[in-house]
């Protein structure tokens, strides 16, 4: 599926990034990549789809490389490639569907993406990734009113959309406390079981790597220093990746910490679980401030009944949504059996 043949990569300035990296990732398999920072673990995952080029070696998706490829077949080859970031990368004055259906943009030419021209099959793609993370409903609402949580769902969702074999995600739950930590990652395990898409992360967290991968992968200064199963990833071969001893860093074996206050919309049950405990309730006085209804957003915070729609523009026709959207959302509009999302 993915396959590093004595890959390096020397940075401007002279610092190596990758030294010599042969690696072979299996279809299917969820992997996580652990190691200090600087070691080498952003560098090995984005020259996967080529958001880094390589200095010397090879890189072969499905036995073509795509470190060969012209900007034609780049392009046709990172359709395949899903990626979610540390920091989200949504446009926050847009809408949450729109955000989503940016993962279709490249099977379509850049003027209907421009004009939010969509068929409906793409619409459809794009509810069926909201309903996968847990927000469908929210797809008419502007992601800068999400919460951080819910932003990186979002992220998740755009990358389903393109269909991927394959999903990156690079330091997807640094900047999220533990409980919605747990969220992003048992839906990322959940997504790599029911799609059997190969599933590549980078993690600082031990405790999550060891709960989550199938396999781990330590790298060191630019070097894999351990590939294995989670079982032979004991504490001394942590202690070698990380050139400390695990209590000293502050981690300790087993699960992770858990969080109280955690939005309750950012809540989704573990990989595997039938049920999920209800939420402790926040006391008042840690509560944060209502930031108040986004655009389309009743007082109480639900999706209020949308106004009726605008006369349809010269050449265009209105029309009713798929069914399963829900009702009361922005007119969409058709040309030419193309479908536009407004907002």
């Amino acid at each position: 599926m993915i396959e590093f043949q004595n890959v390096r990569k020397v940075y401007p300035n002279g610092t190596v990034g990758l030294d010599g990296v042969n690696l072979t990732i299996g279809r299917g398999e969820f992997v996580v990549i652990v190691g200090l920072s600087g070691a080498g673990k952003s560098t090995l995952l984005r020259s996967i789809n080529r958001l880094v080029d390589i200095t010397e070696g090879d890189i072969l998706i499905d036995g073509r490389s795509i470190v060969q490829a012209g900007p034609k077949e780049l392009r046709r080859m990172r359709r395949d490639i899903g990626m979610v970031f540390q920091s989200f990368n949504l446009v926050r004055r847009m809408s949450v569907l729109r955000n989503v259906l940016a993962g279709r943009v490249a099977y379509h030419p850049a003027w209907r993406s421009i004009l939010g021209l969509f068929p409906e099959a793409d619409l459809r793609l794009a509810f069926d990734a909201l309903r996968r993370v847990g927000l469908e409903d929210k797809a008419f609402v502007r992601a800068d009113q999400l919460s951080g949580g819910q932003q990186q769902r979002v992220s998740i969702a755009r990358a389903l959309a393109q269909q991927p074999k394959i999903l990156l995600a690079d330091e997807p739950v640094a900047s999220l406390d533990p409980v919605t930590t747990d969220v992003i990652m048992n839906d990322l395990k959940r997504i790599n079981r029911e799609l059997g898409i190969t599933t590549v992360v980078n993690l600082h967290v031990v405790d999550l790597a060891r709960r989550f991968a199938d396999r781990i992968i330590g790298l060191k200064a630019g070097r894999i220093v351990f590939d294995g199963p989670v079982e032979a990833a004991t504490d001394d071969v942590f202690a070698e990746i990380y050139g400390r001893e695990l209590a000293s860093a502050g981690w300790t074996p087993g699960g992770g910490t858990k969080a109280e206050g955690t939005p309750a919309a950012d809540r989704r049950p573990e990989f595997g679980a039938a049920t999920e405990a209800p939420a402790k309730a926040v006391p008042a006085t840690d509560r944060k401030p209502d930031p108040g209804p986004g655009p389309g957003a009743s007082a109480g915070g639900r999706l209020a009944a949308a106004p009726p729609p605008a006369p349809p523009a010269p050449g265009m026709s209105a029309f009713r949504l798929p069914d399963g959207v829900p009702a009361g959302d922005p007119p969409v509009m058709e040309r030419s059996g193309e479908r536009s999302v407004l907002p």
